[in-house]
């Protein structure tokens, strides 16, 4: 038994280090798999719920359904939607089941919860994502510097965030810098991309940053970029690092695709640009450089929108609430 921050943490899997073959890697997935069962069996009529975070069949889903088989009442915080990417049929037969099973229903959107309402006539409590409000030290930040950060996957678009930066480079007479932070798979391809522009010398590439490194790097970008592409995946999420960024006190430049997007107003709490467009983003960017002072209304705006949305105490009180009317006394 592990201890974190003096909470007990049981790890199902043989390790909490991702291996470096593939062979150990299925491994570890099947041991976390079949102990997860076990647990779920064995162990959960001795608690009063459990919770699953996006179970799969791949991590929990199983230990979902033995612990429910044993009697447990089960809650689900779902993030994503699996089904609206790949292997849609695996991940539409994950929903299903959880739909079956699933006592309590958390989803982090509305599109989300809607989703669930209407297919499988299953109610579903939202719940933000929570970001803590004194983890970024607001110091002065570097002057031009544009941040990203998080995955470099397909709904997140980097690609076209640096074809941006390089046309608002060229385009005005900005002295501006990128930095990329992140865990891309593929960082190899996405560094030849940067070398390869003309402004590589202005873009800097952070791989597998800690929390520690994250915590002193975002906030000294002057601006920081929310980009998503408006695919059907992309729209059915809400990122965690939205509320970070907020929480940074700096102005957010947000592509309008469907879903999370559509609960902010273009220059109020942050400043908007057509998704997938990259002359779009290029020209938000120069805007919000060109427009010093409505740029810093728009960070406070955002800074409020986070403190009054996703602050620990507003999100830890909805799941509270929501659970002790699930659970008897």
């Amino acid at each position: 038994m592990n201890v974190w921050e003096g909470i007990k943490v049981n790890y199902f899997s043989k390790s909490s280090i991702y291996p470096n073959s593939w062979l150990k890697r299925y491994f570890q997935i099947v041991s976390g798999i079949a102990k997860c069962a076990v647990f779920g069996f064995s162990k959960a009529h001795q608690y009063d719920g459990i919770v699953f975070s996006v179970p799969r069949f791949i991590d929990t889903m199983l230990g979902l359904v033995t612990a429910k088989f044993r009697g447990a009442i089960i809650i689900v915080d779902q993030t994503e939607l699996f089904s609206a990417g790949s292997n849609k049929w695996l991940h539409r037969l994950e929903e299903r089941i959880l739909s079956k099973y699933v006592d309590q229903l958390f989803v982090i959107s509305q599109t989300l919860a809607s989703f669930y309402r209407d297919k499988f006539n299953k109610q579903a409590t939202v719940l933000p994502p929570v970001v803590d409000l004194e983890r970024f030290q607001l110091n002065s930040s570097l002057s031009y510097t544009v941040g990203y950060l998080g995955s470099f996957g397909a709904k997140d678009g980097v690609g076209l965030i640096i074809e941006a930066f390089n046309k608002a480079s060229s385009q005005s007479s900005l002295d501006l810098r990128l930095l990329l932070i992140g865990s891309p798979q593929n960082s190899r391809e996405y560094q030849r991309r940067i070398d390869k522009s003309d402004w590589s010398e202005q873009i800097s590439l952070v791989l597998y940053p800690r929390i520690s490194q994250i915590n002193e790097l975002l906030p000294t970008c002057d601006s920081l970029i929310m980009n998503r592409t408006g695919s059907n995946y992309a729209s059915y999420g809400y990122p965690t690092k939205l509320g970070e960024y907020f929480a940074c006190k700096r102005p957010v430049i947000m592509s309008n695709g469907p879903g999370f997007s559509k609960e902010f107003t273009d220059k109020v709490e942050a400043i908007k640009y057509k998704v997938d467009d990259i002359q779009a983003l290029s020209n938000a960017i120069v805007w919000r450089y060109e427009n010093l002072l409505e740029s810093d209304k728009i960070a406070q705006l955002g800074y409020d929108y986070a403190r009054n949305h996703f602050s620990a105490k507003k999100v830890s009180t909805i799941f509270y609430e929501t659970i002790t009317r699930e659970i008897p006394e």
